[in-house]
């Protein structure tokens, strides 16, 4: 159990918060939906522009360009919680031409 103070109430009285309870809030917030990568994430390793992220289970994350994100993904698999991989963005399509 933990005993917190509350603010309502200027008196010194407590409430309980029961550890299910805190446990579904904290798990709550800690689920957040990655953003898309833009031009101002860099990759860890070299300082490119980064196209994959990976969000590691200690909570972590890391950045990396295309190149290093291959040459590491064998090596980061035991630790990865999630992969962000963007690096469709680099390819081009094709402008039409009228």
């Amino acid at each position: 159990m933990v005993y917190c103070s509350t603010s309502e109430d200027k008196s010194p009285r407590t409430s309980v918060l029961e550890p299910q309870n805190m446990e579904t809030s904290m798990t709550e917030q800690m689920i957040l939906e990655p953003t898309p990568l833009n031009a101002v994430d860099r990759c860890d390793r070299c300082g490119a522009q980064a196209y994959v992220r990976a969000i590691l289970l200690n909570g972590g994350e890391l950045l990396f360009c295309g190149h290093h994100a291959k040459e590491y993904a064998a090596g980061l698999k035991p630790v990865v919680a999630k992969i962000q991989d963007e690096t469709s963005k680099l390819i081009e399509s094709p402008v039409a031409a009228e």
